[in-house]
């Protein structure tokens, strides 16, 4: 404390300002070195928690690592253990290969994530994945697959349901251009109803169910009655 007896307040205060920008620059520090730590203790964890399968290979597709959880792996006939140190090209069928080599290619010439689409069978199943490549350095890309097969087969369905939604309008469109007439006859009167569409033997019986009248009109048995082409009945 000798060392600022001497001082004067202004100068002491100076000190004591810098001192706590050295204490709080410590703390910030201090800080970054528990998240660092955090992060030490806890990326394997975090890892195994995710449901995608996470492989690390080099520019040559060599698989080096496999960075995700065990059950991860979707690759028939590969264990977590042998899929590292095996070739893409060697467990993976021609098609599912060529997708994820040409998204690599994109992903080494450019440098930036792509995302394309391969199918592999699974215990019987076909499933349909995501494969998502990031580069890692100069060397080593992270490819990231995930199970899409639900949202695939949703999408088809939505694809043959607008199809089918598209027919089925089309067909509407064509019958509407024929108008036929159906008479009623009752004592002393006619109906005459005017009906929209013409009931081909082709039309299904749930669709002419939902067909309606568009107008009728009721004529007296001693009036004359025009027919569609403008002749009187």
């Amino acid at each position: 404390m000798g060392h600022y007896e001497h001082k004067t307040k202004e100068e002491l205060l100076e000190i004591v300002c810098k001192l706590e920008k050295k204490v709080e620059g410590l703390s910030s520090e201090l800080d970054s070195l528990k998240k660092g730590r955090f992060r030490e203790r806890y990326s394997t964890r975090i890892l195994d928690a995710l449901p995608d399968m996470l492989t690390v290979f080099d520019h040559n597709a060599n698989i080096v690592e496999l960075a995700s959880s065990p059950t991860t792996n979707h690759v028939e006939g590969t264990t977590s253990d042998s899929i590292i140190n095996s070739n893409v090209k060697d467990i993976v069928p021609e098609e599912a290969y060529e997708s994820v080599r040409h998204n690599m290619d994109k992903v080494i010439h450019t440098g930036k994530s792509s995302t394309a689409e391969h199918s592999l069978m699974l215990d019987g199943v076909l499933h349909h994945y995501e494969n998502r490549i990031f580069p890692l350095d100069d060397q080593y890309l992270l490819c990231m697959c995930r199970d899409v097969s639900q949202e695939t087969e949703m999408a088809k369905i939505n694809e043959t349901q607008r199809s089918e939604i598209v027919r089925l309008n089309s067909l509407m469109n064509d019958i509407l251009n024929n108008i036929p007439v159906y008479l009623f006859v009752i004592p002393e009167m006619i109906f005459v109803i005017f009906i929209g569409i013409k009931l081909l033997p082709s039309i299904p019986e749930s669709l002419s169910r939902g067909l309606s009248v568009v107008r009728m009109q009721i004529y007296s048995r001693t009036r004359k009655m025009p027919n569609i082409s403008g002749k009187t009945i």
